[in-house]
């Protein structure tokens, strides 16, 4: 697969030094969401030095609005990085259901990963719900309900193309009606991306 490059090339002209020997250059960057690599020459009357890191460039927020590349059928785990949030170091994945928001990772936009959502960290409400810590929240429809013990049922969930599960009680199954075609809203508290 051939990788999409696009090439930068700044040249900042001959910089004086303050007394300490630092100095600061500013750079007038295009719009650019990547790695650059910055390199910096020094020189006096008998010596000559280099040095050249790589560094992140990024927009406090990044959107690049695309669908994902490929998505194999039957395949329930796969997310595509969709915003890069600089100032809450967070991570935008999107899916066939929905879009999930993770711990940052550092993973270039349009990057396609695998994705593992635990029963456990999967709560139903009836409407959207405001006013809460938990971040992911999407439209589900109950697929199959089956009975785990005296007092729970695994509800299974269709979210676009995927599926999720979760244990409810039977007190919550019947609060929420819950039923097969019932439209619910999903609340995902943690999210485990695979490698």
């Amino acid at each position: 697969m051939k990788r999409r490059e696009r090439i930068v090339s700044l040249f900042s002209g001959v910089v004086t030094l303050d007394p300490e020997g630092g100095a600061r250059v500013p750079l007038d960057l295009p719009i650019f969401d990547g790695r650059l690599r910055l390199t910096a020459v020094a020189w006096s009357t008998d010596r000559l030095g280099a040095e050249a890191r790589s560094m992140t460039v990024r927009d406090p927020v990044v959107l690049t609005p695309s669908l994902p590349r490929f998505l194999a059928a039957g395949d329930r785990s796969r997310a595509t990085v969709q915003v890069q949030d600089e100032r809450d170091h967070l991570t935008q994945l999107a899916f066939s259901g929905g879009r999930l928001w993770v711990p940052q990772v550092d993973m270039p936009i349009g990057t396609l990963v695998r994705l593992r959502i635990m029963a456990r960290d999967v709560s139903l409400a009836l409407q959207p719900v405001s006013g809460s810590s938990i971040l992911n929240s999407f439209p589900v429809t109950v697929t199959d309900l089956t009975e785990d013990g005296p007092a729970q049922v695994m509800v299974r969930l269709g979210a676009g193309e995927e599926t999720l599960l979760t244990r409810v009680t039977r007190r919550s199954q019947r609060a929420l009606n819950i039923e097969r075609g019932s439209t619910l809203y999903a609340q995902v508290k943690s999210v485990a991306l695979l490698s």
